[in-house]
């Protein structure tokens, strides 16, 4: 498989509902390999660096704006095109290999920050040589399939990927989304986080209920996804690596921060893949003054007809 190494000094290419029954511990999670990172200190995510959207996620496949706006290829020649970027969403500019060199410019063609949707805790460091450290990057990959996708660990340790959506309070939201490890050096893992408008933090459990080639067992549950890989070091090859998580999660305010935080991964900038992720309202739950809900679950819906 062709791969591009960049220069020296870069990064390489590289409720309540259904999950109460399901409370299996997730058998692999104690697994990483000996030199994995440990588990990040939690973050807090700034309310003024984001944007509140719909209650959905915006560009949870991280296919917006496409492989030609960053001048994706897969080729040896590394001043025709690469298999990776950071972006930065605020300026609008993305890492870009020119003349055998990372340098920031401008996204090709006309870029909507709103519709890229995804923000960083990645701070900037004056003191870096590294070209890709920059504040608020959110790092893609391009695979042999064409498919976009995040890489969690981009280039500062304990960072995360979120973005701030409106909420009902009080409503289940399904959560689902892929995950894998980057390559069969280490057992990556993650977590979802929601924030509340008060901070206040959930870390909510997940469900593989799809497995991968590396065969994880389906049903298990539990509050850190850890996926297997079978694919070669550095691969940009993870068709059949994707496992599927799913989970429940009862918004507290009006605003929530839906935040993705790296558990565990090789080093602090290498792994835990992530793709299409979604969130959407599973169903609103009203109360009345008895404290009792009223007719808007799934279950009353039924009894209703009944």
């Amino acid at each position: 498989m062709k791969t591009i190494t960049p220069p020296a000094g870069v990064r390489r290419i590289p409720a309540l509902i259904a999950i109460l029954g399901m409370l299996v511990p997730l058998a692999a999670c104690s697994n990483n390999t000996a030199d994995a990172i440990p588990s990040p200190t939690p973050m807090t995510v700034s309310a003024a660096d984001t944007t509140t959207g719909s209650e959905h996620i915006i560009n949870g496949d991280f296919e917006y704006p496409g492989a030609k706006a960053f001048n994706f290829a897969h080729t040896k020649d590394l001043t025709i095109g690469q298999d990776w970027t950071g972006v930065e969403r605020n300026s609008g500019q993305y890492l870009d290999l020119i003349n055998a060199a990372w340098k920031w410019r401008k996204i090709n063609g006309s870029f909507d920050k709103t519709k890229f949707g995804w923000d960083s805790t990645e701070t900037d460091d004056p003191t870096s040589t590294n070209a890709q450290r920059k504040a608020n990057e959110v790092e893609l990959q391009y695979d042999l399939d064409g498919n976009i996708y995040a890489e969690l660990c981009a280039n500062q340790a304990d960072t995360a990927i979120y973005q701030k959506i409106a909420t009902t309070p009080g409503a289940a939201y399904t959560v689902s989304l892929k995950h894998t490890s980057l390559d069969t050096r280490n057992n990556d893992s993650m977590r979802v986080v929601m924030i509340a408008k008060d901070g206040s933090r959930k870390t909510v459990p997940m469900t593989r209920i799809t497995s991968n080639k590396a065969g994880d067992k389906v049903g298990e549950t539990s509050e850190t996804i850890l996926t297997h890989a079978t694919n070669s070091t550095d691969s940009r090859d993870h068709a059949g690596q994707w496992a599927t998580y799913q989970g429940t999660y009862i918004a507290t305010s009006d605003t929530t921060t839906f935040t993705f935080e790296s558990v565990g991964a090789r080093a602090y900038n290498f792994g835990n893949l992530l793709d299409d992720v979604s969130f959407k309202t599973a169903y609103p739950l009203t109360y009345n003054g008895n404290g009792n809900t009223k007719g808007t679950t799934p279950q009353q819906k039924n009894q209703a007809k009944q």
